[in-house]
């Protein structure tokens, strides 16, 4: 009778351990809406800039890609491990560019400058593609502030290289500032099933460049086609 109550004892010690291992799920797949501020949308480049975010990530490996119109316009950005150099890759009509930037800085439309402050706020959720988050006030240089949500239970790898690296789940919904433009992020979709290591690949053949000069394009179409289309 001793031994008995002593194997139950030992399983159920050994359960308790096995639920506190896997507490975080294994979150493969998340897609985000973006959605600009009219400075964009109203512009000719609104009609290829990227409308949907894709979250992919597996153990150590992150990729993020911010998808447009046709795959006209696609920004990727690879982070293979913690301690190796981040990737990113720019297709803009036809344009393919790599380039490599240190692994420990944030993907440059994320620029933490722009945040000056980030406040959770307890025991305010919500409801956000089937799981509960919690609250978030994001105050900006510009005297700006906005709400966003993270996920507690959803592995928060995916903030990597991100100013919410430090935010204890995943970030599910929230706005950034870049180059004055408003920019938000809202996850619509959470996909649990194992993905093909393909999609942490970079096929395509690109021309070497640096991220510097990827954002610089970047902000030259902006200026281009949404600062002087609005002076028209």
């Amino acid at each position: 009778m001793k031994k008995l109550i002593f194997i139950f004892l030992i399983t159920l010690v050994w359960s308790s351990c096995s639920y506190n291992n896997v507490k975080k799920e294994k979150v493969e797949k998340i897609i985000y809406s973006v959605k600009c501020s009219e400075k964009i949308a109203n512009s000719p480049l609104g009609e290829i800039f990227p409308d949907k975010m894709k979250l992919f990530f597996r153990n150590d490996t992150v990729r993020l890609v911010l998808s447009g119109l046709f795959n006209s316009f696609n920004i990727d950005f690879y982070s293979f491990n913690k301690k190796d150099s981040t990737i990113v890759t720019f297709k803009v009509l036809n344009k393919n560019l790599i380039g490599k930037d240190k692994p420990e800085k944030n993907y440059f439309i994320f620029d933490k400058n722009n945040i000056k402050e980030i406040i959770p706020l307890e025991n305010q959720t919500k409801m956000i593609a089937g799981y509960e988050c919690d609250k978030l006030l994001i105050y900006y240089n510009n005297k700006d502030y906005s709400v966003a949500y993270y996920c507690k239970d959803l592995n928060q790898a995916g903030n990597r290289n991100t100013p919410f690296k430090d935010i204890p789940g995943l970030m599910m919904q929230f706005n950034i500032y870049y180059n004055d433009i408003l920019i938000t992020f809202k996850a619509e979709e959470v996909d649990l099933e194992n993905l093909s290591q393909d999609c942490f690949v970079i096929k395509q053949e690109h021309k070497k460049s640096s991220p510097e000069a990827i954002e610089e394009i970047l902000t030259s179409l902006i200026d281009n086609f949404v600062t002087k289309n609005k002076t028209q």
